[in-house]
């Protein structure tokens, strides 16, 4: 059986169902990113385990809404996942994204989707490589995603752009997803201004080369199951513009829900790199040496910003309130939002000697804001697993 209060101490304990024992990390706090084996050498802050305030700061576990605080917190992807069990590796190979009537994503399958001044559904098609430990005590089994094994192919736009989606590790001041008021934590990824900013050192959000981490519900129900993300973008529709006139805000982050076996949940980062026009040119400083977008060589400035989501089973939902200028983005107050739905794990599958992930669908959905053509507007993107 697994103990988690003993996993984390750098000492295997097999009697505990311990296979191996990397030791943790602080996160939250002010000694964020240094190593750890206890609760006590961290100082100040941690972060919520899974539960609806799963990725926030946190003093202490009244602050994380029945959900531990973790200071000392352990991370999966060296071949120890993060409840001390040897992990083994999975190809989670997408079923590739067919689009139906009216530029919709077919049910079952992979699609990002923007929805603002120009709505655009994107099949996605590629790999990646998930990463699992065996079942704990809790009836969970974690999991991570290793950055450099998403390789999703480019994704011709028509002839309008071409777009590329990477596994990113990435970075925040603490190593958390959200601050206790639930706004985003500063993403320090290629920029550390943490310091600066008198917050916690940048440390890795979902430990060292891993792009997500998360777990999967092996028990009779499971939760948070969903996301719900809202913003307002500060925005004015002329004429007349309203009053007082809208400012910009965080955006709002609720999980919620339950589910049963395979139900799931992950923290994941990405960058979506946009080049506009073909996926091939003769430009250097859009498409590298090799003349192709979306490869090894693609210069770091067209690789895109960091984007760091919540992924569910459930259902992932966004919503821009008060957004911009007409003929460039989305109407304002869309209802009831725009979401994308994923699909549980097999438990069995997971447990078997050769652990699968086919059938198993996550979906993010979050709010972008752009001063550029085709404007602010949601995203979603859902993968499903061959």
């Amino acid at each position: 059986m697994i103990t988690p209060n003993v996993c984390g101490n750098r000492t295997p304990e097999p009697a505990n169902g311990e296979d191996c024992d990397n030791g943790g990390t602080c996160v939250g706090g002010a000694n964020a990113g240094t190593a750890c084996v206890t609760e006590a050498q961290c100082v100040g802050n941690g972060v919520c385990d899974v539960g609806t305030k799963y990725g926030t700061s946190c003093a202490s576990s009244a602050d994380c809404a029945g959900a531990a605080c973790i200071h000392c917190k352990t991370f999966g992807g060296s071949g120890c996942a993060a409840n001390c069990t040897s992990e083994k590796s999975v190809a989670w190979n997408l079923v590739p994204g067919v689009l139906v009537t009216g530029n919709v994503c077919k049910s079952g399958t992979s699609c990002a989707a923007l929805y603002a001044s120009l709505n655009l559904t994107l099949p996605l098609s590629g790999s990646q490589t998930m990463v699992i430990g065996k079942q704990g005590s809790n009836s969970r089994i974690p999991f991570v995603t290793r950055a450099d094994s998403v390789v999703f192919d480019k994704i011709p736009v028509s002839t309008l752009a071409c777009a590329c989606v990477r596994g990113i590790a990435a970075k925040s001041c603490g190593g958390i997803l959200f601050e206790p008021d639930g706004s985003p934590a500063t993403d320090c990824t290629f920029d550390d201004t943490c310091a600066a900013l008198a917050l916690p050192p940048c440390t890795y959000v979902n430990g060292p080369g891993n792009a997500a981490a998360g777990v999967v519900g092996c028990g009779t129900s499971f939760g948070p199951i969903n996301v719900m993300t809202t913003q307002d973008a500060g925005g004015v529709i002329l004429p007349p513009p309203p009053t007082p006139t809208p400012i910009m805000a965080a955006p709002i982050v609720t999980l919620s829900g339950s589910g049963g076996a395979g139900s799931a949940i992950a923290i994941n980062s990405i960058r979506l790199g946009q080049a506009v026009g073909l996926c091939n040119g003769t430009d250097p400083t859009i498409y590298g040496p090799d003349g192709v977008f979306c490869t090894d060589d693609d210069p770091e400035s067209m690789r895109g910003p960091v984007s760091t989501v919540v992924t569910v089973t459930g259902t992932a939902t966004a919503k821009l309130f008060n957004n911009g200028i007409p003929g460039y983005n989305m109407p304002p107050d869309p209802t009831p939002g725009y979401s994308a739905v994923g699909h549980v794990f097999n438990c069995a599958k997971l447990r078997s000697p050769t652990p699968k992930v086919t059938g198993a669908g996550l979906a993010s959905a979050f709010c972008s804001l752009s001063a550029t053509l085709p404007g602010s507007g949601v995203i979603t993107n859902v993968q499903f697993a061959q």
